[in-house]
């Protein structure tokens, strides 16, 4: 009986409608595409094969040679900072927000703190010699 039934529903004629444009083969098979149900999972799976790198020693030379350039920076002044966090080291070009000499730490336009202990290397940068 369900042959039946089925046979009388896929031979019957189909008019098509007067307020919906026929779609196209590629949209129709887009609903059928492969998604991500669970969104960021996949950046969460490399965040825990992620191999953390060693935090750097650095020798009491280099250690004076950043103390020397954290005295030199002031508000707003452009820098270049390169410290560790988290398991990486991370470099870029930031705006001084605060140098808290108390906390020994580097605060950023960002709101980003940074521990005088995690800095690598530290510089102002010289806004003058790129214009």
């Amino acid at each position: 009986m369900n042959s039946d039934l089925y046979s009388i529903l896929y031979y019957k004629h189909h008019e098509p409608s007067e307020k919906h444009k026929r779609m196209s083969i590629y949209n129709r098979s887009a609903q059928f595409a492969s998604f991500k149900a669970l969104d960021g999972y996949e950046d969460e799976i490399n965040k825990q094969n992620k191999t953390f790198k060693q935090k750097i020693e650095l020798s009491n030379e280099e250690k004076e040679r950043i103390n020397e350039e954290v005295k030199k920076i002031k508000k707003g002044n452009n820098i270049y900072i390169k410290y560790y966090y988290n398991g990486e080291i991370l470099e870029r070009n930031a705006i001084c927000k605060k140098i808290d000499k108390d906390l020994k730490i580097v605060i950023l336009n960002s709101n980003d703190s940074i521990n005088f202990d995690n800095l690598i290397d530290i510089r102002l940068i010289d806004i003058a010699k790129y214009e």
